[in-house]
């Protein structure tokens, strides 16, 4: 019970969709016959990434796996569920295109 994995669920590999190139589907349900304790949360929800982690302090006796269904690249419009990004770096326009949508989005976060 001092054991926590966390599953970065995007669905996406380098070479395509994770059910294209080589499935590990159902995640969860791998854990779970192992008699983990698995929570599934949506990854870019602090609040429930926050509920996960203390579900995975007060659960004893068993390890936790916390499952996170994420969108890769969220918050770049161009690198949302863009399997092409995977390992690539931006150039300078697109580098600034994307600091420029993301510090938009914290804005948005913090007012």
């Amino acid at each position: 019970d001092n054991l926590v994995a966390v599953v970065d669920y995007n669905g996406l590999q380098i070479d395509g969709t994770v059910e294209e190139v080589n499935s590990p589907y159902p995640i969860a349900d791998k854990f779970k016959a192992f008699k983990w304790n698995v929570v599934e949360i949506d990854g870019h929800d602090f609040d429930a990434i926050e509920s996960a982690l203390e579900n995975a302090r007060t659960t004893k006796g068993v390890p936790t796996c916390i499952v996170m269904k994420t969108i890769k690249g969220k918050g770049v419009s161009y690198m949302e569920n863009a399997v092409g990004w995977h390992g690539k770096a931006p150039n300078t326009e697109e580098y600034e295109q994307a600091m420029t949508e993301l510090k938009a989005a914290l804005a948005e976060l913090e007012a």
